[in-house]
């Protein structure tokens, strides 16, 4: 396969498979708000940089968020969505890569926080708001060694997802850059 580059019109994907604790349509619904908050989270707060390859003169003007998209989805047990996103007129598809990236990002956290609470026999016991803001602050690189940084609380909407999203067992993320 050919290799793509941050350039290539055709947008990669983020493929995400989890097991829900119920098969509801409001669980289901919880969890793609869920992600949709922690996409428009990571806009909201400039967490993003676009890369140095497609910055321009109107680069530091973008203030749009890319539309996230499903471009599949099987809601057989365990469910599979795989994200992707589009260019706009605001927002460059490099923009919309970076957001791909750190939802991955935040996703694996949450893998990682499940893993360890499960080694532990702990998996009875939900995500806690301090976990969650720590998985937020990781996921952008923020410095929660920083006293002033560490305790500047965060958005509730983002801390929520990141509750919700971990309420659920995630079995697999993975950016694909290249779509079959």
């Amino acid at each position: 396969m050919a290799e793509r580059s941050l350039t290539s019109t055709a947008a990669p994907e983020l493929l995400l498979i989890s097991h829900l604790t119920q098969d509801s349509l409001s669980t289901v619904q919880e969890y793609f708000f869920a992600v949709g908050e922690i996409w428009k989270w990571e806009f909201r707060e400039g967490l993003l940089e676009l890369p140095s390859s497609q910055k321009g003169p109107q680069s530091s003007s973008l203030r749009g968020r890319p539309e996230l998209l499903v471009r599949s989805i099987s809601l057989n047990s365990p469910l599979e969505v795989a994200l992707t996103t589009a260019a706009t007129n605001y927002a460059p598809l490099a923009y919309g890569m970076a957001g791909l990236a750190m939802l991955e990002r935040v996703v694996r956290l949450i893998m990682e926080w499940q893993s360890h609470r499960h080694d532990l026999a702990l998996s009875a016991r939900s995500m806690t708001s301090q976990e969650a803001d720590e998985v937020l602050r990781n996921a952008a690189n923020l410095d929660a060694g920083d006293p002033a940084e560490a305790m500047t609380p965060l958005q509730p909407e983002p801390r929520k997802s990141v509750i919700r999203i971990s309420q659920h067992q995630v079995l697999r993320v993975e950016h694909r850059t290249e779509v079959e």
